[in-house]
């Protein structure tokens, strides 16, 4: 499900470590509001900002339950919710499959994949640096976030990014505006590359994303 709660954001002041926080307070209110009424574990519900994934055994009624009471607490509350998305990219409830914050999962399969989308961008930074050897600053702090968001969900990747992880972190207390990357942050950008080069490649869930 996807609220639109939060709408003071606009005058909470960008980058403030409080200012998620105070956003989503209302939000993670509905959350807390709806567990009251359902048999679900916590654990299983999470919250980021306006999209609320919830995961529960096949065998229970507890992703039924908490979907039909999240509606009515929205509803009691007069906050609008986003409709069912038919492709299960968008909102959706009670499925086995669809897009969650970003990436594709089959829990039937215990697969997952990465949108298309998501591919292309970080190729589109990957590239560039790869034949120049350099990079801005700005355009190294988007690729390595994007790279520690992926390794997320492939934990054996993140052996490929700690030097490009060092290197950022130089230039930026450096205040450097451009950086030049050696060798070793070469190799393994042509691994990322490598690895996000096939586009259709549904993944095993590894071990430490059922944690």
């Amino acid at each position: 499900d996807r609220d639109v709660t939060g709408v003071q954001t606009c005058a909470l002041p960008i980058c403030a470590r409080s200012s998620v926080c105070n956003y989503d307070i209302v939000g993670h209110t509905v959350l807390d509001l709806t567990l009251i009424n359902c048999n679900i574990p916590k654990k299983l519900t999470h919250r980021q900002l306006d999209d609320v994934p919830v995961v529960a055994p096949l065998s229970s009624n507890w992703c039924q339950e908490f979907s039909s009471e999240y509606r009515k607490v929205c509803e009691y509350l007069n906050v609008p919710l986003a409709p069912n998305c038919p492709h299960n990219e968008k909102a959706f409830d009670c499925v086995s499959w669809g897009k969650v914050l970003g990436i594709y999962f089959d829990v039937n399969k215990c697969l997952w994949k990465l949108p298309l989308e998501k591919i292309r961008k970080c190729l589109m930074y990957i590239k560039p640096a790869v034949e120049s050897k350099r990079i801005s600053t700005s355009s190294l702090h988007e690729l390595v976030g994007r790279l520690n968001d992926i390794s997320l969900m492939c934990p054996f990747l993140n052996t490929f990014k700690h030097p490009i992880n060092r290197k950022l972190a130089d230039a930026i207390r450096n205040g450097l505006v451009n950086v030049t990357l050696d060798q070793h942050i070469i190799d393994d950008l042509y691994v990322w590359a490598g690895f996000l080069s096939d586009f259709d490649c549904w993944l095993p869930m590894a071990p430490e994303n059922f944690a």
